[in-house]
C-alpha cells in the first residue's frame, strides 16, 4: 500500500499545518482545530485564548497561516485571472450585441463582484459607451 500524498505538512508532534487551518492534539488526546481567529477548545471559548493557540503562535504557526491566506488573495486578483474573467465580460457582450472598448472591458472588470448579474454587465457596458467612459 502505497504512502497517501495530502495537503498538509507535519510541523511537529503536536500540530499539523493546513493551507488554511492548523490541527492540534492536546495532552489529553483531544483534536482542536485552531485557524487565525480562534481554537475549538472550550479553554478559547471561555478566555479568547489558550495554550494551543499561543504555542501555534510562538511557534509561528499563525504567521505561516496569515502567509498562506495572502497567497490565496494575491492569486483570487492574479493576472490570470482577471484575464480570463475579462474574456468573459467581451464574450457576454459581443454575444449581446453591445459596444464596448478595452477600457470598458477593464473598468467592468474592476467593479465586478460575485453578486453582479450579466444584465448589470451589460447595463455598465451600454452606459460607458453612451457616456463615452474610458
Amino acid at each position: 500500500m502505497g504512502a497517501k500524498k495530502s495537503n498538509r505538512s507535519e510541523v511537529s508532534d503536536k500540530f499539523t499545518l493546513f493551507p488554511d487551518y492548523i490541527k492540534v492534539e492536546s495532552k489529553s488526546g483531544n483534536e482542536y482545530t485552531i485557524t487565525l481567529e480562534r481554537c475549538t477548545c472550550r479553554g478559547f471559548g471561555f478566555h479568547k485564548t489558550c495554550r494551543h493557540y499561543e504555542q501555534a503562535e510562538s511557534a509561528g504557526l499563525i504567521e505561516k497561516l496569515k502567509a498562506k491566506e495572502q497567497e490565496e488573495l494575491h492569486f483570487k486578483h492574479s493576472k490570470s485571472t482577471i484575464e480570463i474573467r475579462k474574456d468573459a465580460i467581451r464574450q457576454y457582450l459581443t454575444k449581446n450585441n453591445a459596444s464596448f472598448t478595452e477600457p470598458i472591458i477593464d473598468k467592468i472588470e474592476s467593479i465586478l463582484t460575485s453578486s453582479t448579474t450579466p444584465q448589470e454587465v451589460l447595463s455598465m457596458a451600454t452606459l460607458s459607451v453612451s457616456h463615452d467612459i474610458v
